[in-house]
């Protein structure tokens, strides 16, 4: 028997040999599609892919697109202020509506509004009498309307020589801030004053001596006192209100005044009535009360206490708050710490203000012009320019708004000319009558330049 078997056909063993070739070669180049890319001398290797023919084709991914830019809001030039050659600016560091003057110059311009727009001014000697303020509300008035003088004290004292108004009393006790004995900061009103009565009755009278046209009548009289038990007040001629017993301060509003005079007469019988003053206004327009206190250097306003603050802005609310202080402390303002302390004072005035006052507005009134006799002649206090500066640096702090009184007059050495003039007492500190028509004049058209600015920025937009 041959041995056959075990001699393989050389022709089968050849096609198995290929056979084996080709099946390697294809799972090699099958595994090669997995290979990661393969750069050789900077340039990559084009992928093995043998199904590439006969593989479905992948879905075509769709071209990345770069979004467009967004579209920019055009930008607003910043507001410019436009004041006429000569008008003091006001210069206004409120940043939106509830700050700054916006609110008081918003009140001028709302036809609607059903009560007067009132504007509290605190000060010192400087508007004593009125000196100032009389003829500067007389322009208010003769432009948006009103009439009265606005604020009066129970009793006279501090305006008791007003071009406007003239008062005769009897039965009250004065408390004032600048009393030394028998004052209770505590109980003061918002003219930091305050008048008792014991028992029994008091009055005041107060009629127009006729010097000013729209503050010689008024339509009516409104008187704020605190009765813990009750009290009963008139008016000659107008009626009476009985006041039930309460700790608040309250009010009592009579038709009267018409004819420039009013008496109002106070009675209790059991316990004690302390009054603060009575308002003499119009129904509408503007109002300008007085709250000057002669002698004091404006540290007592941060004092009125809360609670009767919190009451008269209810009762009678206040749009504009002046502060101008300064006159009885330019001779202790020669330091910056002494300056930064009085600051702090207004301060927490202004804070207090804006509590109880939402949206009031503030305005700072810088110091006004003083001369020194020194080697070289007359000379304006250096004291002037640094304490004026901590008050503008003040308003732009606090976001008020601020103006110069010292610029008002006619700028440094402005006082020397308002002498010569016969417009200024010889101590070179204080104007007189004839002084304030000339700055209320300047202030008036200050006021009517803000507002101008005001109205236009509204119309723009802004």
């Amino acid at each position: 028997m041959t041995n056959n078997q075990n001699n393989c056909d050389p022709h089968m063993n050849s096609s198995a040999k290929v056979y084996i070739i080709v099946a390697l070669t294809f799972i090699l180049l099958l595994l090669a599609y997995y290979l990661p890319p393969i750069a050789i001398g900077g340039y990559s290797l084009r992928q093995v892919d043998v199904l590439s023919d006969i593989a479905p084709a992948a879905p075509s991914k769709p071209a990345a697109t770069t979004p467009a830019p967004p579209r920019a809001e055009p930008q607003r030039k910043p507001w410019k202020e436009e004041w006429p050659a000569g008008v003091v600016p006001i210069t206004d560091y409120g940043e939106d509506s509830t700050q700054g003057m916006n609110h008081f110059y918003s009140l001028l311009l709302d036809k609607k509004l059903d009560r007067p727009v009132r504007i509290a001014y605190y000060s010192d000697s400087f508007v004593e009498g009125d000196i100032m303020l009389a003829d500067l509300r007389h322009l208010l008035q003769a432009e948006f309307g009103g009439q009265g003088v606005g604020w009066v004290d129970m009793m006279p004292g501090f305006n008791d020589q007003r071009l406007t108004v003239q008062e005769k009393t009897s039965g009250w006790t004065r408390h004032a801030v600048v009393d030394k004995k028998d004052f209770k900061s505590s109980l003061m009103g918002p003219s930091q004053a305050y008048y008792t009565l014991a028992a029994g009755t008091a009055s005041t009278s107060v009629y127009n001596v006729g010097a000013k046209q729209y503050a010689s009548q008024w339509e009516r009289t409104t008187v704020y006192l605190k009765a813990p038990r009750g009290a009963q007040v008139s008016v000659e001629g107008a009626g009476s209100s009985r006041l039930n017993a309460s700790p608040r301060v309250q009010e009592a509003t009579f038709a009267a005044g018409r004819d420039g005079r009013a008496r109002v007469q106070v009675s209790t019988t059991v316990g004690s009535v302390t009054a603060f003053g009575m308002a003499l206004e119009g129904r509408r327009g503007v109002v300008l009360d007085n709250l000057g206190m002669r002698g004091i250097p404006g540290f007592t306003v941060a004092d009125i206490p809360d609670d009767n603050l919190a009451d008269f802005a209810r009762l009678r609310p206040c749009d504009l708050v002046v502060l101008q202080f300064g006159l009885n402390a330019l001779e202790t303002c020669k330091s910056d710490k002494f300056c930064k302390h009085y600051m702090a004072y207004f301060k927490r005035a202004i804070a207090k203000f804006r509590r109880h006052y939402p949206g009031v507005s503030i305005l700072i009134v810088g110091v006004s012009d003083a001369q020194q006799r020194s080697a070289g002649g007359l000379r304006t206090m250096p004291q002037v320019a640094k304490l004026t500066a901590y008050q503008q640096q003040l308003a732009a702090s606090e976001k008020a708004a601020f103006i110069s009184m010292q610029a008002l007059m006619g700028g440094e050495g402005s006082m020397q000319r308002y002498v010569a003039k016969g417009w200024a007492e010889k101590d070179y500190k204080h104007i007189n009558y004839r002084g304030g028509a000339a700055v209320a004049r300047n202030f008036y058209m200050s006021i009517k330049g803000g507002l101008d600015n005001y109205r236009r920025k509204k119309t723009a937009g802004y």
